[in-house]
C-alpha cells in the first residue's frame, strides 16, 4: 500500500487536556492519540516533580525491540481487500465507498529502542524512544502537538525495575491516563545453557533457551560483563544478556549498543493504581481489544468518531481487534 494513501486513508482522532500531576503544582500535558492500526498512545508530559533517584548507572545497553503485535489479524485481508478495491475503482475514476472505511493493522509493527541502566543495586528498563517524547510533549503548545501528531508517538510506556525494593522487581505502565504499578518476586527463569556460541555487537556470547510466561525463548549472554541482567524481565544468565527473541517471531530484544557511564537512575513517585501483574494484564488486554470502550467506561471522556469525510464511523472495527501480549501465563 502507498505511503500516501496510507496517511490519507489513515484514522485520527487527538483529544488534549490539561492534567495536574498529583505529584506536583507543575501542568503536564496529556494526548491521546488512534494511530492508523488502530492503537492509541498516551503522551504525557513527564513533570519533574517527585522525581527521586535511586541509583547511579555503571554501565548503560540499548536494545532494539520489535514487537508483532497483531499477526494473522483478519482485519489485515480486509484492509488489504479494500485497499486494493480502492485502487482499481481509482483507476476507473469512480467513487469508492471503501476509501471512507477505518483501516487498522497494517504490517507495520511496533519497534522501539529500549535503555538498560544497570546500577550499582537497582537496574532500569524503558524505553528511551517514550522519554524522548515526554521531554518534547513537556515544552510543546498543545496546537504543535495537534499538528504534528506522528511527531509526539513514543513507544512503549513500562518502567521496570530489578531489585527496587531488594529481592523484587517493580513494574510501571500506563493505559490511557491512568498509571499502574505492581511488584513481583525478582523472576526465576529455568535456563538450559548450550553450547552454541557467536558475537553480538563485538562480545562473544553463548547461547541459552528457557520457557517464560508462556513462550519459548532463544538468549545470548556474554561472559564478559559480570552481569545477569537483559532487556525487559530477562534475568538470571551467567552473564549479561544481550539478545532475547521467541521461537515465533513475535518479541526480539537485541543490543545496539553498550557504553559505561555514570547516570542518575531515577523513579517517579506518582499516584499508581495498585495491583498485580495478572490484574494489569488482564486491563491491558481489554484496553488493546476495544480500546474506545475501554476509555469510554474508564476515562471521563466523551468522543465522537467520524472518518475522514465526516460520516460516522463503523464502531465495530474498533473492537475485537487483535493483541499479542508478551505474557501469556
Amino acid at each position: 500500500m502507498d505511503k500516501m494513501r496510507k496517511i490519507s486513508t489513515a484514522f485520527s482522532i487527538a483529544i488534549i487536556a490539561t492534567a495536574t500531576l498529583e505529584c506536583g503544582t507543575t501542568n503536564a500535558q496529556t494526548v491521546i492519540t488512534f494511530n492508523k492500526n488502530g492503537i492509541s498512545n498516551s503522551t504525557k508530559g513527564a513533570s519533574k516533580k517527585n522525581i527521586k533517584t535511586i541509583d547511579t548507572t555503571t554501565f548503560e545497553v540499548t536494545y532494539k525491540m520489535f514487537w508483532l503485535k497483531n499477526p494473522n489479524d483478519p482485519l489485515k485481508k480486509k484492509n488489504e481487500a479494500n485497499t486494493k478495491k480502492d485502487i482499481d475503482t481509482a483507476s476507473n475514476n469512480k467513487k469508492s465507498s471503501a476509501s471512507n472505511n477505518l483501516r487498522f493493522h497494517d504490517k507495520e509493527d511496533f519497534e522501539d529502542l529500549l535503555l538498560l541502566q544497570v546500577g550499582k543495586n537497582i537496574s532500569k528498563c524503558f524505553s528511551y524512544k517514550t522519554f524522548q517524547k515526554d521531554s518534547l510533549v513537556e515544552v510543546t503548545p498543545a496546537d504543535q502537538i495537534m499538528s504534528n501528531l506522528d511527531k509526539f508517538s513514543g513507544g512503549a510506556t513500562f518502567n521496570i525495575y530489578h531489585n527496587y525494593p531488594d529481592g523484587k522487581l517493580t513494574y510501571t505502565d500506563n493505559i490511557v491516563m491512568d498509571s499502574f504499578l505492581y511488584t513481583e518476586p525478582e523472576p526465576e527463569i529455568d535456563w538450559t545453557l548450550q553450547p552454541e556460541t557467536k558475537e553480538v555487537i563485538g562480545y562473544r556470547c553463548n547461547r541459552a533457551t528457557c520457557t517464560f510466561r508462556g513462550r519459548n525463548y532463544e538468549a545470548w549472554y556474554t561472559n564478559e560483563i559480570p552481569s545477569s541482567l537483559g532487556p525487559w524481565k530477562f534475568c538470571g544468565l551467567p552473564g549479561l544478556i544481550l539478545s532475547v527473541k521467541d521461537d515465533s517471531g513475535i518479541i526480539s530484544y537485541e543490543a545496539s549498543g553498550l557504553r559505561k557511564c555514570s547516570h542518575l537512575i531515577t523513579y517517579k513517585d506518582a499516584k499508581y493504581i495498585s495491583t498485580n501483574r495478572e490484574k494489569f494484564n488482564q486491563q491491558e488486554i481489554k484496553y488493546q481489544k476495544a480500546p474506545i470502550d475501554y476509555m469510554t467506561a474508564n476515562s471521563n471522556i466523551k468522543m465522537t468518531i467520524t472518518n475522514p469525510d465526516g460520516s460516522p464511523s463503523d464502531m465495530s472495527q474498533f473492537r475485537n481487534l487483535q493483541y499479542n501480549q508478551l505474557e501469556l501465563k
